[in-house]
């Protein structure tokens, strides 16, 4: 893996990989809802649906996405937090024409009246489309309780009051404000020929702005709430449920603990919540855990989908599991989640994609240097040291709950007067 940066502060990353038949680019702009003012929440969502909306050299939609879909290639993007990613893999003989396009985008896009309208309506219906999944309304109901007045409590794509307020001038300021070469890096993997993409990256990104060095702020770690819960009666066939812990920002060393925290109590079939809870007592059909690290915060999340008639049992259940964990980590537990962890790791390096999206989240948030010193920092993980971090993170602090189903009056004795509902 080599790293540049460029003179005009784009971060570039390549990795060659001479087996290998495909090519992947990704391009990752610091910019997501973690910068948006709350009025324009959901800017940075819509303004990467816009970059597939045409470009100066191809107005038209359809044949902007076909240049990578001819060939056989995937196209697509997706907006985080802390950053908007855009990615492309293709047969390594069109990952110039790939990066040429992303660049195109990146720099050239139109922002015609018509398409933001219509891309507004396309929007809304993703906004709407939550609704139809009880699952992810409790995750963004945890958020709404865990980090209120945050941009966390937001739907990534805003709202529908703001979706509606977002001008034409509003998505043009934004782009042109935070496309800027500092805040993108370009990640490439594959059979590909280093110099060439340098010279080639090199000169497209003088199309980009330059950098704005006074719009660098300082961003305060957000702190969780504890103890909250949010319920709301729906009418489902199972109740959701979603419990939130503290977990660790991207700046922390305790991310690699909590990562092998995660694989321990919530991943996979030999997990202790899996095990627990479906295996011992039936009480879920699926149930795991997941850990969020960003920039300002992290989070880990117990979900699943639970028994109206069980319930009380399975919430005490998992609460308990959660605040003992601590006690059941030995250095076997410890080793078989290392394991696990790097054996996954692994195996997604064998994708030129996953190679070129670790690299860019790597640098992104300043973690390992490179793949193998990612394994090794994992490998460095100590008892001692996983097991103060579990009594802290699930012992001590009282978890936040959200709840999606017919529940209201079955759950009604634990409802603290200041519940949501």
């Amino acid at each position: 893996m080599k790293k540049l940066i460029l003179d005009n502060g784009l971060t570039l990353i390549t990795e060659k990989i001479k087996e290998a038949k495909t090519s992947s680019v990704v391009v990752t702009v610091k910019i997501g809802p973690s910068d948006e003012p709350s009025e324009m929440a959901g800017i940075s969502h819509f303004v990467e649906h816009m970059a597939f909306k045409g470009t100066r050299s191809i107005p038209d939609p359809t044949e902007l996405s076909a240049v990578i879909e001819n060939v056989g290639g995937l196209i697509n993007a997706s907006t985080d937090y802390d950053s908007t990613h855009y990615y492309i893999k293709v047969p390594s003989e069109y990952i110039e024409k790939s990066i040429t396009l992303l660049f195109d985008m990146l720099s050239n896009s139109t922002f015609h009246t018509s398409s933001i309208e219509n891309e507004r309506k396309v929007i809304t219906e993703e906004i709407n489309s939550v609704n139809d999944f009880p699952d992810d309304r409790c995750e963004l109901n945890l958020h709404k309780v865990m980090w209120p007045n945050t941009y966390l409590e937001r739907d990534i794509a805003g709202s529908h009051k703001t979706l509606k307020s977002i001008t034409e001038s509003d998505l043009l300021c934004f782009y042109n404000h935070n496309y800027t070469a500092d805040k993108i890096i370009v990640s490439v993997a594959g059979n590909i020929e280093e110099s060439e993409l340098i010279s080639l990256i090199s000169n497209l990104s003088k199309e980009l702005p330059l950098s704005r060095k006074n719009d660098v702020s300082y961003k305060p770690k957000l702190t969780p709430q504890s103890g909250k819960i949010y319920i709301e009666e729906a009418d489902t066939g199972q109740i959701h449920i979603c419990f939130g812990y503290p977990g660790a920002s991207t700046d922390t060393e305790t991310k690699y603990s909590l990562s092998l925290l995660n694989i321990i109590l919530g991943s996979g079939m030999s997990s202790l919540l899996f095990k627990e809870v479906r295996e011992k007592r039936g009480l879920a059909y699926d149930i795991e855990s997941k850990q969020y690290n960003l920039n300002q915060c992290g989070y880990l999340t117990i979900t699943a989908g639970l028994s109206q008639k069980k319930l009380n049992e399975s919430i005490e259940l998992i609460e308990n599991i959660m605040s003992n964990c601590y006690q059941q980590i030995d250095k076997s537990t410890l080793n078989k989640a290392k394991n696990m962890l790097k054996g996954r790791l692994i195996i997604s390096m064998e994708d030129t994609l996953s190679i070129a999206e670790f690299n860019a989240t790597s640098q992104r948030f300043g973690t390992a240097n490179n793949f193998e010193d990612h394994l090794e920092k994992v490998n460095n993980v100590k008892i001692d040291e996983i097991k103060e971090i579990a009594h802290t993170n699930f012992t001590e602090f009282k978890p936040n709950i959200a709840i999606v189903g017919p529940v209201k009056e079955l759950y009604s004795s634990r409802i603290p007067s200041s519940v949501h509902i």
